[in-house]
């Protein structure tokens, strides 16, 4: 491999930009693992081939004795950030390793992102966003979103419901007998 030409790698909809050692969706970078990133440096530098489990030990760890299960999590981690939930892209070989099923595509001389192919679809850019995201923070985002429009609704029978109350009513409701008060 020329360092000067084939330091990036295109595959899918998805730029492997080996000197930076990031993975790009739409100008997004997705964040990997050093482990998980150097098994899909291997899988894309031989895509469309079987890499047996072995090579991938060898290539990834070397000679550092780990179990098969350190290659299931990084080809696991692989699949939830490339949203290969159908496995797709990744192929499992049953009891003989894995093959990236998609062709890479030579790098342009320049390396920009303007360069890099689009995703087939919009949402592609909107997930890989999300995905940069800590799970934590999205989790606060939505949860205030959906505070603010629950208090927002305007008060029913001159503000005495409110949205909340109601809630509360509804998760443990009071039993006021046949008679209204």
């Amino acid at each position: 491999m020329d360092p000067a030409t084939d330091s990036v790698l295109v595959f899918d909809s998805f730029v492997l930009d080996l000197a930076r050692g990031v993975v790009r969706v739409d100008g997004v970078d997705l964040d990997l693992r050093p482990k998980s990133f150097a098994v899909l440096r291997h899988l894309a530098s031989n895509a469309g081939r079987l890499i047996s489990k072995q090579d991938l030990h060898a290539a990834v760890w070397g000679n550092v004795a780990v179990s098969d299960d350190s290659l299931v999590q990084c080809v696991r981690e692989l699949r939830l950030k490339l949203r290969d939930d159908d496995h797709r892209i990744i192929k499992t070989v049953t009891r003989r390793g894995y093959r990236l099923d998609a062709a890479t595509i030579p790098p342009a001389h320049d390396h920009g992102m303007h360069n890099a192919p689009r995703g087939a679809s919009t949402s592609w850019g909107t997930a890989a966003r999300l995905a940069a995201f800590p799970r934590w923070l999205l989790v606060a985002g939505l949860s205030l979103i959906v505070f603010a429009a629950v208090a927002s609704v305007p008060p029913i029978a001159h503000g005495t419901w409110h949205p909340l109350a109601e809630f509360a009513n509804w998760l443990a409701p009071q039993d006021h007998g046949i008679v209204p008060n």
